[in-house]
């Protein structure tokens, strides 16, 4: 963190180089007033790129006052990162020196009202890619603000934290990209839901799934959402493949189909059975907003975790789970019939484990989804790779009506001998007929009719 007066003597310096293009800037808690370090960051002839910093994020109290720029006073800058909070009305003063700008990040800062009389329209005409934080800024706000600048809009990120459930109404969303943003090809969105003060969940009453219509999937922009504890992110962004996106033939599936159905939600972090009623009431919310058809588990469930949450999410068609503790699954204490019941219902086909210490964990999880087409495990502790599908494929057998037919796992180090010799396994204990197995780097296929 440099100290400001050493910055204000050292920026005038600056201005004889003939090639000084980029410049970053960290006064992290040295300095409030901002606005004379940028009248002198404005002076620098040659300058194409600045990063400032200053301050925290969530900090208040740091200004930027300026008067509009005269013809006279116009910035070189192209690249402008507002590492520090600044509110509409500040923005919109800085920015009229740089009408050159092509990239613009800023923080928004929290508290701050957009005051309309003091903001005049600007020509941004060269701006393409802009990234927006904001603690509290309405879905309105946002969109005057975005109206406020004639620009070519090609990239738009926005990460809000507002108790505005608008920028969850997804037609909005449509009608002002449409309208305002024709040009717009990339769009993020992370939209971070938090407890109120009374310790529950800002609940969202619009439309369900209105993320997957033609419009959101023509672009391939996608909808996911995350629960981190107390709080769920809801994220779009650019469509990207997941280990669950192909079929049992291992062809690439029908794109439009993929992104009908791509709801996806992973829950990072939960731990005791407290923590449980509050995930539920998240789950609850997230479908409120949209069907989740793949779940990912970042953590080892608790006690019956699992069971619960497939209850709460009967249309999922892929789960991945960090790890499968039998002893905090309460395996042996789960009712049969509950059991039956929840493997009845259940629609998932695919199965990614994480990491495997035994045997019975796989046992587990082929009883639980018997309509399991793929199954693939990454890291297998302490167990021989032929032994391990030779005892999956002997529990198959058993199950005769059971639908698995391609399992997948990593292998350090793997080569053509590994599978050498799982062939010659299969077929000397003739447990698959009709198969064929291939290895792709470290990851071994095992496929069968």
């Amino acid at each position: 963190s440099i100290e400001p007066n050493i910055l204000t003597l050292l920026l005038p310096k600056l201005t004889c180089l003939p090639r000084f293009f980029s410049l970053t800037i960290d006064t992290r808690q040295t300095l409030k007033d901002l606005s004379k370090i940028y009248r002198l960051i404005f002076d620098l002839p040659k300058l194409k790129y600045i990063r400032f910093s200053a301050v925290e994020p969530e900090d208040i109290d740091v200004t930027v006052f300026l008067p509009i720029a005269t013809n006279k006073q116009l910035s070189t800058i192209k690249y402008l990162f507002i590492d520090h909070p600044c509110s509409f009305n500040e923005l919109f003063t800085i920015i009229s020196y740089t009408f050159q700008i092509c990239h613009l990040n800023f923080i928004h800062k929290k508290g701050s009202t957009l005051k309309l009389e003091n903001i005049s329209s600007i020509i941004l005409s060269n701006l393409t890619h802009l990234s927006i934080y904001g603690d509290d800024i309405t879905f309105d706000e946002f969109q005057i603000f975005i109206t406020k600048i004639y620009s070519k809009l090609k990239v738009l990120s926005v990460t809000s934290l507002s108790q505005d459930m608008t920028y969850l109404d997804a037609d909005r969303w449509e009608e002002f990209i449409l309208k305002y943003l024709p040009l717009l090809q990339k769009f993020n969105l992370r939209y971070y839901v938090f407890l109120n003060n009374d310790h529950e969940t800002v609940m969202y009453f619009g439309k369900s799934n209105q993320f997957f219509s033609s419009f959101w999937i023509e672009r391939q922009w996608i909808l996911e959402a995350e629960i981190d504890f107390d709080n769920i992110i809801y994220s779009i962004g650019p469509y990207k493949e997941r280990w669950y996106e192909y079929d049992t033939q291992h062809k690439i599936m029908n794109i439009l189909n993929k992104l009908a159905k791509s709801m996806r939600t992973v829950l990072m972090s939960f731990t005791t059975e407290h923590d449980f009623d509050l995930l539920s009431e998240n789950i609850c919310h997230i479908l409120t907003v949209a069907q989740t058809y793949h779940l990912k588990i970042s953590n080892k469930l608790f006690n019956g975790a699992l069971i619960e949450i497939l209850y709460l999410l009967p249309e999922l068609d892929s789960l991945q789970i960090s790890s499968v503790s039998l002893s905090h699954l309460r395996y042996l204490s789960i009712d049969e019939v509950e059991l039956d019941s929840i493997s009845k219902k259940n629609q998932i086909t695919k199965v990614c484990l994480d990491k495997m210490f035994t045997i019975e964990e796989i046992y587990f999880l082929i009883e639980l989804f018997p309509r399991m087409t793929y199954l693939k495990v990454d890291i297998i502790n302490n167990m021989n790779i032929e032994l391990f599908v030779r005892l999956i494929l002997i529990k198959i057998i058993e199950k005769s009506n059971y639908q698995l037919r391609l399992l997948s796992f990593c292998v350090v180090a793997a080569d053509d001998e590994i599978i050498e010799k799982l062939n010659k396994m299969i077929n000397y204990e003739k447990l698959l007929l009709n198969y064929k197995t291939k290895r792709i780097l470290d990851n071994i296929y095992l496929q069968w009719k």
